[in-house]
């Protein structure tokens, strides 16, 4: 995964398809490290080939700056392509 953003505002993150699952093709836990603990962001899952959005998340606020995206989060993705994580703070 590559990851950019501004702090307090947007993250931008790539993810590679296969990222998301081990050898076993078991989804891998994904953890989003370096979060501001006292913003509140949004996210959503971004087809970088076909343009489309899937639906919004909440990222709940963290003392550690963690995110961990749950499996249920995980498996929403209806393909192994690339994906693009966007999230963005509701400032």
């Amino acid at each position: 995964p590559y990851a950019a953003g501004i702090p307090g505002k947007i993250r931008i993150i790539y993810i590679p398809g296969l990222y998301f699952f081990d050898d076993s093709f078991t989804f891998k836990e994904i953890k989003i490290m370096g979060i501001e603990k006292d913003i509140k962001y949004n996210a959503y899952f971004f087809n970088p080939r076909t343009g489309k959005s899937l639906e919004k998340m909440n990222v709940p606020l963290s003392e550690k700056g963690i995110w961990t995206i749950s499996t249920d989060q995980r498996t929403c993705l209806p393909t192994m392509e690339d994906w693009v994580l966007v999230m963005k703070s509701e400032k």
